[in-house]
């Protein structure tokens, strides 16, 4: 984790313009770590966390070199060699195909659980399917379904082949007290949010009738 020091004649002009913004991540963390410890929520939830602000950081550098040009390339280095961007993420979002790949986690459990070549031959034309699907979303405000009826709303900022998406300005519709398996009318603000593939049943259009179902749940069904 990056620290803020005072003044340093090695740190480069530009990162005082930047330092508001990075110190509001680095606060950021802080309190998730934090909430995290006291609440001993389960191992997988604290990452998602953790996982969301690192992105959120690691992209804020990236735009600010490479899309805005708003930072020289000795200050990006430097802000990469001080750790306050992931510079492996960040190398893969320059890649083909991983423009949109929220987290490296997820394509390193795509490496670690390869299938045999004949089934993964049978699964590739599903997984460029979605990405071509969700490639008009992109930007656009989208109804995510979970296993377990569970429903959220957000933009689409990215994704990646294994349907883990990103989404910002998520909005979760709230269950009924009384009954579990009946949505009602509140909602709770949930900001950025990574969704984990496994755990997606559904993508909708906010307004629209257009249902994507998430084909590896539709292969899993088949198999079983």
């Amino acid at each position: 984790m990056p620290r803020f020091k005072g003044s340093n004649s090695k740190t480069p002009e530009e990162f005082w313009k930047l330092q508001p913004t990075l110190v509001k991540f680095e606060e950021k963390m802080k309190r998730s770590e934090s909430k995290i410890a006291k609440m001993g929520r389960p191992k997988h939830e604290s990452l998602w966390e953790i996982s969301q602000i690192n992105h959120q950081r690691s992209r804020y550098i990236y735009e600010m070199f490479y899309k805005k040009k708003l930072i020289t390339r000795p200050t990006y280095d430097w802000l990469l060699n001080h750790k306050y961007g992931d510079a492996e993420l960040i190398a893969k979002w320059r890649k083909q195909g991983y423009e949109n790949l929220c987290c490296l986690q997820c394509i390193e459990k795509s490496n670690a659980n390869k299938r045999p070549r004949q089934k993964r031959d049978k699964l590739e034309g599903p997984k460029r399917d979605a990405i071509l699907d969700l490639q008009k979303y992109q930007n656009q405000r989208l109804v995510i379904t979970f296993l377990g009826g569970r429903k959220v709303n957000g933009v689409l900022k990215g994704f990646d082949q294994l349907m883990n998406l990103v989404l910002d300005n998520c909005v979760e519709t709230l269950k009924e007290d009384c009954d579990s398996h009946t949505l009602s009318s509140q909602t709770r603000h949930l900001g950025l949010v990574v969704v984990r593939g496994p755990v997606l049943l559904t993508i909708s259009p906010f307004e629209g009738s257009e249902v994507i179902e998430n084909p590896y749940q539709t292969q899993n069904k088949v198999m079983h």
